[in-house]
């Protein structure tokens, strides 16, 4: 992905609001880090999801916060890679034009996260 189409793509995760709250103070959460590759396929940089600071901060003590407590986060809310697939596939129903092949999706969903 080019940095024009990331950051496009960027803008529109922060738009989106907190994938659990829906709230607006929130935070870009790379899940699997921005140089990850799943069966040689880049997903870094796509596999975001925005988080409110209480559940994603390094500064937050929030027993559910990702950042320290992943397998508690997912226990809580479901696996990253399905809330990220409802996330897109909001956002194909509002309208919005995806800055990235749409297959990337399909890899991400084959994660374990």
């Amino acid at each position: 992905m080019n940095q024009a189409k990331e950051k496009k793509w960027l803008g529109m995760v922060t738009e989106y609001g907190c994938v659990v709250t829906g709230r607006s103070d929130l935070q870009r959460h790379h899940v699997v880090g921005r140089s990850y590759k799943h069966n040689k396929v880049h997903i870094g940089r796509v596999f975001v999801l925005p988080l409110c600071v209480d559940l994603h901060d390094v500064h937050s003590n929030n027993p559910l916060n990702v950042t320290h407590f992943r397998h508690r986060f997912t226990d809580e809310y479901g696996m990253q890679r399905d809330l990220f697939k409802k996330m897109t596939d909001q956002m194909i129903e509002d309208g919005y034009i995806l800055p990235f092949d749409l297959s990337l999706i399909d890899v991400i969903m084959d994660t374990k996260y």
